[in-house]
């Protein structure tokens, strides 16, 4: 398993932002986790669909720009990993 990785989303992350998160990571294989570590953060919409008004937009709780800053912070703990190991 030297080339894989484990992250975890603490609500439900749209699978767009999940599959970013697997495009764009350092290993060759990385499993992105939602609904994890005890606490539920809600829905974690992306950018695009916040204009759209489905029901997981309107529930929430963050700005739009949230599952971006997510991923983006995913990827650098995922980057430190594979530098530091």
């Amino acid at each position: 398993m030297d080339d894989a990785a484990l992250t975890s989303f603490p609500g439900e992350v749209f699978v767009e932002l999940g599959l970013e998160v697997k495009r764009r990571s350092p290993f060759r294989k990385t499993l992105v986790v939602g609904l994890a570590n005890g606490r539920s953060a809600g829905y974690l919409p992306t950018r695009e669909t916040y204009y759209e008004g489905d029901y997981e937009v309107v529930a929430a709780k963050y700005s739009e720009e949230a599952g971006e800053v997510l991923v983006e912070e995913t990827l650098e703990q995922l980057e430190r990993l594979a530098r530091e190991g």
